[in-house]
Parts: C-alpha cells; sequence; structure tokens
C-alpha cells in the first residue's frame, strides 16, 4: 500500500483580536469574492516553515525533535502592527499584517526549525524569512487589479502576542477552503522553569 503523505506546516498562533482587524480592513478593498479571497478567521496564524508533503509515518518522530527543539526557547514577546503585501502595491498577491518586537529571537527559533526539517528530507527556503500575518489573498489572472492604498494606510491598535508554543500542523486543501488539523503542540520553557 502506498504511503500516505500529509501537507504540512509549524505555525505560531495569533490573538482572537487578530479576527477584529481583519473584519475591519474587509471595509478597504473593493473586489469581488472571487478575485480576493480573506483567510478564514479560525486559520489565520504566522508560519515558521511550509513542509509540504509529508510522509504520516513520519510525524512521531517530527513531534518528538519539535518537542525537544522549543523547549530551549523562551516565550518571544511581539506586537502585530501595520499592513502590508507580497510582492508589491501594483500587483499583490498576498495581504498581510506586520510583526515588530523580538523578532531576532523569532527568526533564531525560525533558523532552528528549518536546521531540524533538513535533517528529515525537507528543504531549506532560499527566500528570507519575513515575519507576518497573513490575512488575504488575491488571485490572478483578472481584468483590474484591486485598490489596496486604502488598505496599507489603516491603522489600528496593537495587538500584544506573546509566542509560547508552535504548532505542527496538516492541511487538505478543499473546495470551501483548507482544513487545518493540529498534529502537534510543542511549548517553550518559561522563564521561571530556567535554571
Amino acid at each position: 500500500m502506498p504511503e500516505r503523505l500529509l501537507r504540512t506546516f509549524i505555525a505560531l498562533s495569533v490573538p482572537n483580536q487578530v479576527r477584529t482587524v481583519q473584519d475591519m480592513l474587509k471595509t478597504t478593498i473593493e473586489a469581488q469574492r472571487k478575485v480576493l479571497k480573506w483567510v478564514n478567521p479560525n486559520s489565520i496564524h504566522v508560519t515558521v516553515k511550509f513542509n509540504g508533503p509529508t510522509p504520516e509515518d513520519l510525524i512521531h518522530r517530527l513531534n518528538d525533535r519539535l518537542n525537544n527543539l522549543v523547549a530551549q526557547f523562551q516565550p518571544i514577546k511581539m506586537q502585530i502592527t501595520g499592513t502590508g503585501c507580497f510582492p508589491t502595491p501594483s500587483r499583490p498577491r498576498v495581504l498581510w499584517l506586520g510583526l515588530e518586537g523580538d523578532l531576532k529571537q523569532l527568526h533564531g527559533l525560525v533558523q532552528q526549525v528549518h536546521r531540524v526539517l533538513e535533517k528529515f528530507g525537507f528543504p531549506d527556503e532560499s527566500k528570507r524569512f519575513t515575519p507576518h500575518v497573513t490575512i488575504a489573498r488575491i488571485r490572478y489572472p483578472q481584468k483590474n487589479t484591486p485598490d489596496i492604498s486604502s488598505y496599507l494606510q489603516t491603522k489600528y491598535e496593537k495587538i500584544h502576542l506573546v509566542t509560547d508554543r508552535i504548532h505542527l500542523i496538516s492541511s487538505e486543501l478543499l473546495p470551501g477552503g483548507p482544513v487545518y488539523t493540529n498534529l502537534g503542540t510543542h511549548y517553550f520553557t518559561s522563564p521561571s522553569n530556567k535554571e
């Protein structure tokens, strides 16, 4: 029987306030639903690494290794603030919220996760990690690119985010959108537990 592959990624959770900000930002862009697809509010996260096809029998070993890795980290204090897009405002494909704060520690976590996964055969990312929270995607081809200038100029109150865990998640692509299943949660060491 062929080995079952799961589509997996590693992510950080975000506070519920992000959903409120997403709702508010929906009013800043006029676009048809088939052109602009807002991320399901319950699926919003910070992607640490997209793994892609993952053998199901590897999940247990991945969880063990991730558990050992993140236990070396203390919670990361950040704020979600501002708006942006990839790749350019004139031809946006991804709309996001920005992150600031202890990004040095976040980058350190991302690098370590990538190193661990490389040992399991998952290639390292060629592009530099840009901390962000994806909240919408724009589909092409289309006649008119949505005007996102109001979106990019919109301000909102900073959202405090203290990251103290990572998740290994599987993503099943269905007609109604992706369905996520949590395959493992791994907690950082709290400062009080440090020797």
